[in-house]
């Protein structure tokens, strides 16, 4: 079963490359995935990192419109990555740092970046650090509701996605991933089952040598693909269709088939 296990996260990795090179795509999906998974890691003990993660939810899902790309990154790191220089803005700062080109963000976006900054320093003086902060909510909801709360354009999918990058997410509990693996021939018995699904990544995580996270955000690549490298999804539905089952081995939206790394072109229905 080892051998299978890492044979299915081969074929997914070698499928996400092939998908990135015909979509012109630069990044390798799984350095991307590894990177960011590694971020991920270190923010959860770290005001710096905590902050980026809110800077990146806040240019991702807050700003309507707004291009974000992951190449982008190194840039707002430099321009956005200390929230005490940005609390500290006066408006003449505010202007300049809205002037920056490459940035592409207008005055009133800066204004909410640098309110959002002082909200970090307000958080370190009430809680001792905004470490401890993040880590006093028991639950990923009650997480989300309090980052909404407390921090502007941080809401919806994006306060979710920061308590992913916080480590609340458990490995399986997508319905993208879990449809990912239901599909694996000889891995699990296609009814999605959530014990059965969190063994699989387990599984996969010890036969490659990666962790369970890594596993978990390569398999969401997979299913849903991510706008931040131009990566189409490989599957494009939002819910476990049922209609995939391990005896066909394959999709019936892409026609996805593990196991012969292709998909098969779906007939068009008169």
């Amino acid at each position: 079963m080892s051998d299978r296990l890492k044979e299915l996260f081969d074929e997914v990795v070698a499928t996400l490359r092939e998908d990135t090179k015909r979509h012109g795509v630069t990044v390798d999906p799984l350095r991307y995935v590894e990177d960011e998974v590694a971020r991920w890691k270190a923010a959860r003990t770290s005001e710096e990192g905590i902050w980026f993660s809110i800077i990146i939810q806040m240019l991702r899902f807050g700003f309507s419109n707004y291009a974000y790309t992951y190449e982008k990154q190194p840039m707002f790191k430099e321009h956005l990555g200390d929230f005490e220089a940005l609390a500290d803005l006066d408006e003449k700062g505010k202007r300049k740092l809205a002037e920056v080109e490459e940035l592409e963000l207008n005055l009133q976006r800066v204004r909410s970046i640098a309110k959002n900054a002082r909200t970090m320093r307000m958080l370190r003086e009430d809680f001792g650090s905004v470490v401890d902060f993040v880590a006093s909510f028991e639950s990923e909801e009650d997480l989300a509701a309090g980052v909404e709360e407390m921090f502007s354009y941080v809401k919806d999918r994006g306060a979710i996605e920061f308590t992913r990058e916080m480590g609340w997410k458990t490995p399986g509990s997508s319905p993208g991933v879990r449809r990912v693996l239901s599909r694996m021939r000889d891995l699990v018995d296609g009814s999605i089952d959530v014990e059965g699904i969190r063994k699989a990544i387990a599984g996969m995580a010890k036969a490659t040598g990666r962790d369970e996270e890594t596993v978990d955000v390569l398999l969401q690549l997979f299913a849903s693909g991510d706008v931040r490298i131009n990566l189409a999804a490989v599957c494009d539905v939002d819910f476990a269709c049922y209609r995939c089952r391990v005896s066909d081995g394959q999709c019936a939206e892409r026609r996805y088939e593990f196991g012969t790394g292709r998909e098969i072109v779906r007939e068009e229905q008169e």
